[in-house]
């Protein structure tokens, strides 16, 4: 990709990843260090505007707070907690059981979400990367498993380059402060 603007410095040559096996066909692909604007707005109309799990968890988290007597934290901690099969502590396993049914859906959205997440990601890497513009979800069905991974794989190291996660858990702020849809436990 050449992008004909005024640089000073010109962006650095772009480098051909191989991915796949002899046994999956191997592509090569362009890595530019992160995802193109297109990738990212090519996944968005993707994904569509179904509620992004993570909101239904803020939703709940508050609930919990509220009828609970928890910090907006601890409530939060306490539903990624169960979703994600950690330990839980004995109140908290008391409020998990009060909110299964709850917590049975959310965590079904959850991977769900990811599911067509990946789909999205993939399909968009290949629309973009690949010249395929008119590359459909339902051709990346057809993808066999382990290349539909490893594309995956190189979108995420893709989007890490540009976007590192400080990996520092959401302070109660930040979770009130989160426009509804975006997070990185998202992602």
């Amino acid at each position: 990709m050449t992008l004909d603007l005024p640089f000073a410095v010109a962006p650095a040559k772009t480098k051909l990843v191989e991915i796949g096996t002899k046994q999956t066909g191997i592509l090569k692909l362009p890595s530019y260090g992160s995802l193109l604007v297109g990738e990212t707005i090519t996944v968005t109309d993707l994904l569509g505007d179904s509620e992004a799990p993570i909101v239904a968890s803020a939703r709940l988290a508050q609930r919990i707070a509220g009828e609970q007597e928890v910090s907006l934290v601890e409530a939060f901690d306490l539903i990624n907690l169960a979703i994600g099969g950690g330990e839980l502590s004995a109140d908290q396993e008391r409020i998990r059981i009060a909110y299964l049914q709850e917590l049975v859906e959310l965590t079904k959205a959850f991977i769900d979400n990811g599911t067509r997440r990946k789909q999205a990601a993939v399909t968009a890497l290949l629309r973009h990367r690949a010249d395929r513009p008119e590359w459909a979800l339902e051709a990346t069905t057809q993808l066999p498993t382990l290349l539909f991974e490893q594309l995956f794989e190189f979108y995420e190291r893709e989007r890490q380059a540009a976007d590192p996660d400080s990996g520092e858990p959401a302070s109660e702020e930040a979770i009130k402060k989160q426009p509804p849809g975006t997070t990185n436990a998202a992602r």
